[in-house]
């Protein structure tokens, strides 16, 4: 942002008032909604498991959308970073307005449950904390045009493998098909608790 400022610049005359154009650059304030970090899938308030994906919504996070591009997770996407509990957190994507982060599994020591501070930083500078609750389980289940997200994955002949389990024409531009009972299907959810063996964050 240029403003106009006046420099006084002394001669064998007397004094010269000059106009000079100085660059000078704001720091942008994160500012996260009041209860804005929510269950990345449901989008529920609420408590939210350690290991997670939560979306966090608020204003000023960053200056253009990014998106991470291989795993692990970095703790930090276009100079924008976010803490649960002090602890750096996994981020798969920002914008000016959205977060979507992981919560790290070690966010609690003993792995109970309790209300910890979240802080996002914006190229140094960090937003006051949001509060949230966290839970050894809260479960969410990824949705497309307010239907479950799961695939038929019962046998790879039937005309139906693969596509998703909702009523025909339901979601546009996606093969739906209905399911049927006995078939098997691949829902994907977040915040189902521990996972067995115990992998890292990220």
């Amino acid at each position: 942002m240029l403003n106009n400022l006046s420099v006084l610049k002394r001669i064998k005359t007397g004094m010269l008032l000059l106009p000079v154009a100085v660059g000078v650059t704001f720091a942008q304030t994160p500012a996260i909604s009041p209860g804005g970090t929510v269950n990345g899938a449901s989008f529920a308030s609420g408590p939210v498991a350690a290991g997670s994906l939560v979306s966090i919504f608020g204003t000023q996070f960053a200056a253009a959308l990014a998106a991470a591009e291989s795993v692990p997770l970095s703790v930090s996407l276009a100079g924008t970073s976010v803490t649960f509990n002090n602890v750096p957190a996994p981020l798969d994507f920002v914008s000016p307005g959205q977060i979507n982060a992981q919560v790290p599994f070690n966010v609690l020591p003993d792995g109970g449950s309790g209300s910890i501070n979240v802080v996002v930083t914006r190229n140094g500078v960090s937003s006051a904390p949001d509060q949230v609750v966290i839970n050894q389980f809260g479960p969410g289940v990824f949705a497309a045009n307010t239907h479950a997200i799961a695939i038929i994955a019962t046998n790879p002949s039937d005309p139906r493998y693969a596509t998703l389990a909702a009523p025909p024409g339901s979601i546009p531009g996606l093969t739906t098909n209905p399911a049927v009972p006995g078939d098997v299907l691949i829902i994907y959810a977040t915040g189902l608790g521990p996972v067995n063996p115990p992998v890292q964050s990220g």
